[in-house]
């Protein structure tokens, strides 16, 4: 991280990429953004939250799985997952940067379109391999919820919490 060329950039961004950071790493990140007086965008960044619109019994057990397994360690610390967003925007607020924070939820619909209900299918079958690596006990009635979800994918609604934040010195 502290190889980059600070000095010939002029915005930092990414995406999908907060929630996997672990808390050392994003602090030098903001150390870094904060030296060089940098604005900051990052999108999409969990926040924990899924709405499903056909409710299921194990839908909150299924989630805190994921979640869970989401903050194991990819390299750069334990992941901070939905904790992220909100831990940058702390430190650069703590660092006199003005932060904005908006929704960004993923919406997808299984009944509109074939991108939306393979997305949708690719999310359940990756949240029930994790929430099942993370509790190999529960596994079988994770992957009971899996096969239930999957059926009833081209009639539910699913919406996934996401944030972006923007920050701009003071």
């Amino acid at each position: 991280l502290e190889t980059l060329p600070w000095d010939a950039v002029d915005l930092v961004t990414a995406s999908a990429l907060l929630d996997l950071v672990g808390t050392d790493w994003l602090h030098r990140l903001v150390a870094l953004v904060v030296q060089h007086r940098l604005p900051v965008l990052m999108a999409l960044n969990v926040d924990g939250r899924y709405a499903w619109s056909i409710e299921d019994d194990l839908d909150s057990l299924v989630a805190l799985r994921f979640a869970q397994h989401q903050r194991r360690d990819k390299g750069m610390g334990a992941a901070l997952g939905a904790d992220a967003a909100p831990s940058m925007r702390s430190a650069l607020q703590h660092a006199d940067y003005s932060v904005h924070c908006a929704l960004s939820d993923w919406r997808l619909d299984g009944g509109v379109n074939l991108e939306a209900l393979s997305l949708q299918r690719a999310l359940i079958s990756g949240m029930a391999t994790a929430a099942a690596e993370q509790d190999t006990v529960g596994a079988p009635q994770v992957f009971a919820w899996q096969q239930r979800r999957l059926a009833l994918a081209t009639q539910t609604q699913l919406r996934v919490g996401h944030l972006d934040l923007w920050a701009m010195p003071a």
